[in-house]
């Protein structure tokens, strides 16, 4: 098995005025393969505004069943994103509150042949 750490610092020098929901956040999580047969492997890592509560959680995972199939869930959850004041307006710190009750989950069964 191997596990990783992931951490990483969220910085765009624009600040309020950049046009990306991540000008001054923190990510961490993990990463852990089994580095088995079916290639079993979990991603699992959070995002954390620092000049807010608002956070985005993902989760992504995968493994083969047998030799023709795979199986992968994806999830992403956005918490305690404030509501945006509109579309129009990139300047705001509030770029992913249109998210805010867009929770996102996937199953993927897939087969090879």
């Amino acid at each position: 098995m191997d596990l990783g750490r992931v951490a990483e610092a969220l910085y765009d020098s624009r600040g309020r005025d950049a046009i990306t929901p991540y000008e001054a956040d923190i990510a961490f999580g993990f990463r852990w393969a089994w580095n088995d047969l079916r290639s079993t492997e979990i991603l699992a890592f959070a995002i954390q505004d620092l000049d807010s509560p608002a956070r985005v959680a993902v989760l992504e995972s995968s493994t083969r069943l047998g030799e023709r199939f795979k199986l992968a869930v994806e999830a992403t959850v956005f918490s305690n994103q404030p509501a945006s004041a509109s579309f129009i307006d990139l300047s705001n710190d509030d770029l992913l509150g249109e998210f805010r009750n867009d929770d996102y989950l996937l199953l993927e069964l897939t087969y090879y042949f």
